[in-house]
């Protein structure tokens, strides 16, 4: 099912993906898994679903505490610790789940008045602390979980601001923080390196240290960096929830759109590439999706942060879309799948040896989609180009 307009443009379209699995769930905007499950956030509740039969997903619960309904962007899971984490949004509560033991039911270990309201979220690599962001408080807590049953706040000093998203890497040690300057204006992407060592050690007086912040013209709101390394080399992957709204400019761009640096000298990253379809923009018509988020991306994930192969971003009016990213200067779209009546604004699982993607699409459809037959042999048998 082709386009046939724009490329990136909204409708009933398909390349390289089929439906394999897909069962209702209602969705808003988390998407998290671990192992064979899914748990897909909606307004009034997290549903649990069964994927160990990727042809058949099955629900299995539905988490219906404080923190696990609409809870934003809040929801991650840690594969190391089989931790569930969702901070209510708009309101002060973290709810923590062990989901190591059984997946598909969830075990509650605390609901906790942790403050503030929440927006984004993310583990530290070992699973131990929760990082939740307040942004509209202009607050962001890191929480002590090694003990899930007993949380604590063990700072909320990340140099005087708090972040749309953010991603935690380098065991612990550095923050990847994606900044929206909603209260400083339109028009820019904002994103900073800090060291995170001192947290991540519970330090007495632990903060978060800014080692360096940079910005750029053509987005806005910046939504989620994901820290990743090629042949060793430090990379930094970011999404812009919004351009920056000038289809004048073409460097203002009317949608968001992903990007790459290199980060390998972090006072110093240089843009590698940007990844963008031509309905983001600079505007070469009217695409269909139309509006304040169109068919800019949301979230963007990877195969794996070492040498990462594939890239899948969900665009909140244009489906989702894969990319080989094994050369990330030469970023070549391999896979899309969209209906018009849905969008993606969660992270999607690649599942790169069982050829499939987990996609939750808003309102209410959770899918396994199966990459064609031959599509990703090429790639997973060469490793990088």
């Amino acid at each position: 099912m082709p386009e046939t307009g724009l490329q990136g443009d909204n409708g009933d379209i398909r390349c390289n993906l089929i439906v394999h699995g897909q069962v209702k769930a209602p969705h808003f905007l988390s998407h998290a898994w671990y192992q064979h499950c899914a748990y897909v956030n909606g307004q009034t509740g997290t549903t649990v679903i069964d994927v160990s039969d990727s042809a058949h997903p099955v629900v299995t619960a539905t988490l219906t505490t404080t923190g696990m309904q609409s809870n934003w962007e809040t929801m991650k899971v840690n594969e190391n610790s089989g931790l569930l984490a969702g901070y209510q949004s708009n309101g002060p509560v973290l709810d923590v789940y062990d989901v190591k033991k059984d997946c598909t039911h969830p075990e509650l270990q605390k609901s906790f008045e942790l403050g503030g309201s929440g927006h984004a979220g993310q583990f530290s690599t070992d699973g131990t602390i929760y990082y939740a962001s307040s942004l509209y408080s202009g607050e962001l807590f890191a929480v002590d979980l090694a003990d899930p049953r007993a949380p604590r706040v063990i700072t909320k000093e990340f140099g005087g601001k708090s972040a749309h998203d953010l991603f935690i890497g380098k065991n612990g040690e550095r923050g990847y923080f994606a900044y929206s300057d909603l209260l400083g204006g339109i028009g820019i992407g904002m994103v900073a390196i800090l060291d995170t060592s001192a947290v991540q050690a519970r330090a007495s007086g632990a903060a978060g240290r800014v080692i360096h912040e940079w910005s750029w013209p053509d987005g806005n709101i910046s939504q989620y960096p994901i820290a990743i390394s090629y042949r060793g080399k430090d990379h930094l992957l970011i999404s812009d929830e919004l351009g920056s709204g000038n289809c004048n400019d073409p460097e203002k761009p009317p949608y968001g759109y992903a990007r790459i640096f290199d980060i390998s000298d972090e006072k110093k990253p240089t843009l590698v590439s940007k990844i963008k379809t031509e309905a983001v923009g600079p505007c070469k018509g009217t695409p269909v999706g139309d509006g304040f988020f169109g068919v800019g991306t949301h979230y963007c994930n990877v195969d794996r942060l070492v040498d990462p192969r594939l890239l899948a971003c969900g665009f909140w009016a244009g489906g989702v879309r894969v990319f080989d990213i094994r050369n990330p200067w030469r970023p070549v779209e391999l896979a899309y799948f969209d209906t018009a009546q849905a969008s993606v604004p969660g992270l999607v699982r690649i599942k790169p040896e069982e050829r499939e993607l987990w996609v939750a699409t808003l309102p209410e459809t959770f899918y396994v989609l199966r990459f064609a037959d031959g599509v990703l042999d090429p790639i997973l048998q060469d490793q990088a180009r």
